[in-house]
């Protein structure tokens, strides 16, 4: 523990990255530092004790405390320079102290004559000027104390011949001490050149030795590069004599390539004309993809457009015929007559829809855009019977009956894209109903069954006609756009050819499929099969209560505000709202209807969204920013038809998005639904 403590002193100050030689340097620095301070601190007790004098005590501590500061404080700070000076400053001081107050007889200055040597010990090359001053301070230390001598500037104590005999003998101990110390220090340097010139001197034994071994490997690669160089010779001569025979046939190599070069110079100018004439016609090219997608948008706009200004008239002449209808029936009126002609009337009506409706769908799939499925709860069994009665309608005329048929076990709520599948079960029954002889029937029936594949509930809709049937080398045909079984369809049967194509798009975008078989002697049966997603609750997504309202009466006193600006319509929907007991206010541009929905504070709005004075957009926007009106339900009836105009509707607030020309039998439910929802509240 001892030696680990000493070793501690020893290494105070030196790190890492300190150079050997310094490090040599600073230890001895630490070592001197620790043995001179023992020293004085050791010999300032005996000579307190032998002559009883303080002024030999105390500065002997104090000269112990400078030697420890340069060990600690100076090296400690890797202050290595600063250390040295001290050090010697430290020596003088004893010298020029002690020297003085002991006198001439004890041979202080003894001490000066051994720091002459320490400097060079301690002190680098390179601190040159540090080296000077460490080596003039005892000798201006030895001149001061030998003025002092001569001239008795500072007289000695008096101390008796005895005590003088004692100082002077320890004083010659730690003289010779530290010169024992001294010599040790450089014998340990000079042990560590030597050490460095024995491992050099091996150094060069081993380069000698391997110098000579290289030498060996060279003359023998001598030896062997003059074999070689003989060889070489010959095989130069070899070689010389075959590139000449090939020189020969490379010129001729040369000539033939020059040839081809010429025809090659030929063959790019003609290159380059065809390139120029490539550019010019993918400038056309692009020209005419311009051209093509300016006239793509311009159709589509104008379908918008044509759409927009079809739907509303048809949505009027629907209308009408749908209040004769109903007041035909109420009226218990016989007219044979008149009730085929509302119901051919009708029957027209719902052919132009649909040829609407595909065209527009056509026109998105050429547009390159996808269908966007939106799932939302509703009841299958009314969903179905919806459907059946619009086409039983319809086939009266031609003396078609439409019947449906429901297997057991079908759930009361399902989730699904309701306009879409509406779509394409308008699509495969009106083709039923056209393509069966009168007096036939055509049958849906909806049952649904699990996946034997996937292991997953699928819900399946079959459309069976009694019609001729479909050729089979038609049957996958039938599903392209604009193809029908044969040319003769047309002209007995018209259509446009759109929809089997887009029914089969539709059911593909929402994970289903759609087959078609003919029956062993006639007919023809499409089958839809959809994932089926049972419904649990009575919440549709966006959290509004839904039930059947078909048998639920509508609340008393309830308030309806229709905001529409074409007359037709107007009227012919406050009539059958109307009609169903409820109190209708109506506006025919958007800045009036807002006004008076701040004044009546209705239970429902139905309003279009192309209306003169404020757009329906706007006037939606305000309704919601509005605390009095906001929680108002809104259903939109327009005949704006795009997908994205519809999720726009959705997106500013509206309720329901109702695309004319309307099902009044679907208007009523929703109407029912949201007024029996205010009710409650």
């Amino acid at each position: 523990m001892k030696i680990a403590w000493l070793n501690t002193i020893q290494e105070t100050g030196i790190t890492a990255d300190t150079q050997t030689a310094v490090a040599r340097q600073v230890r001895i620095v630490n070592i001197f530092s620790f043995f001179t301070s023992c020293l004085v601190t050791l010999y300032g007790v005996v000579f307190y004790f032998i002559s009883k004098e303080p002024w030999i005590l105390y500065p002997a501590l104090l000269l112990c405390v400078g030697f420890l500061f340069v060990i600690f404080v100076l090296n400690g700070h890797q202050k290595f320079s600063s250390a040295k000076l001290l050090l010697q400053l430290v020596f003088c001081t004893v010298i020029l102290y002690y020297g003085p107050i002991l006198g001439e007889a004890t041979e202080v200055q003894l001490l000066g004559l051994l720091l002459i040597a320490v400097p060079l010990l301690i002190c680098n090359s390179e601190e040159y000027y540090l080296r000077i001053v460490c080596l003039a301070l005892p000798v201006v230390s030895l001149l001061l104390l030998e003025l002092n001598n001569r001239y008795g500037v500072v007289l000695p104590f008096p101390l008796t011949a005895e005590v003088q005999y004692i100082f002077r003998w320890l004083i010659m101990g730690v003289v010779l001490l530290l010169n024992a110390l001294i010599i040790g220090f450089y014998q340990s340097n000079i042990a560590s050149l030597l050490n460095v010139v024995s491992e050099r001197n091996d150094t060069l034994e081993q380069q000698k030795v391997a110098i000579s071994e290289q030498k060996q490997q060279l003359d023998q690669m001598n030896t062997k590069l003059e074999e070689y160089n003989k060889e070489l010779e010959r095989e130069v001569l070899e070689r010389t004599a075959i590139i000449v025979k090939k020189s020969m046939e490379l010129e001729l190599t040369l000539s033939s390539i020059n040839n081809k070069n010429v025809q090659l110079r030929f063959k790019e100018e003609e290159l380059q004309r065809n390139v120029a004439i490539l550019k010019d016609a993918q400038l056309a090219l692009l020209k005419a993809k311009d051209a093509a997608e300016k006239a793509n948008n311009a159709k589509t706009v104008f379908l918008r457009d044509i759409s927009h200004e079809i739907r509303n008239p048809l949505n009027a002449l629907l209308g009408i015929i749908h209040v004769l209808r109903k007041e035909q029936t109420q009226q218990g009126s016989t007219l044979s007559g008149e009730k085929k002609l509302l119901e051919s009337m009708h029957s027209i009506g719902l052919g132009l829809l649909e040829m609407v409706n595909n065209n527009l769908e056509m026109s998105r799939i050429e547009a390159g855009k996808n269908e966007e499925i939106i799932l939302l709860a509703f009841s299958l069994p009314d969903w179905l019977n919806e459907v059946t009665d619009i086409y039983k309608v319809v086939g009266e005329v031609k003396s078609v009956k439409v019947q449906l048929t429901m297997e057991e076990g079908l759930p009361a709520r399902i989730v699904g894209d309701r306009p879409h599948m509406t779509q394409v079960l308008n699509n495969l029954i009106s083709n039923a109903i056209k393509f069966s002889p009168r007096n036939e029937t055509v049958q849906l029936h909806c049952y649904c069954e699990q996946d034997g594949a996937a292991g997953d509930a699928r819900l399946y809709l079959s459309v069976t006609d009694q019609g001729e049937g479909i050729p089979d080398n038609k049957l996958d045909l039938i599903f392209e756009p604009f193809e029908q079984a044969n040319k003769m369809v047309f002209y007995q049967h018209g259509g446009t050819g759109l929809g089997l194509s887009i029914s089969r798009r539709l059911v593909v975008s929402m994970g289903g499929s759609i087959t078609v078989k003919n029956g062993a002697d006639r007919g023809t049966t499409f089958l839809v099969a959809l994932p089926l997603q049972i419904s649990h609750d009575k919440v549709r997504e966006n959290g509004k209560k839904v039930t059947s309202n078909k048998a639920l009466a509508v609340p008393p006193d309830k308030k309806v505000l229709i905001m529409e600006d074409n007359e037709m319509n107007l009227v012919m929907m406050s009539r059958f709202i109307s009609g169903m007991g409820i109190e209708v206010y109506e506006a025919d541009n958007g800045l009036d209807g807002l006004a008076l929905a701040h004044t009546l504070l209705p239970d429902l709005i139905i309003m279009d969204m192309q209306m003169p004075g404020m757009h329906g957009k706007e006037v939606i926007k305000r309704i919601r920013n509005t605390p009095v009106l906001q929680d108002i339900p809104v259903i939109v009836v327009s005949a704006d038809a795009f997908t994205d105009q519809q999720h726009e509707g959705y997106h500013n607030g509206v309720d329901e998005y109702l695309v004319k020309p309307i099902a009044y039998s679907r208007l009523q439910e929703i109407v029912t639904q949201y007024l029996l929802l205010a009710a409650h509240h």
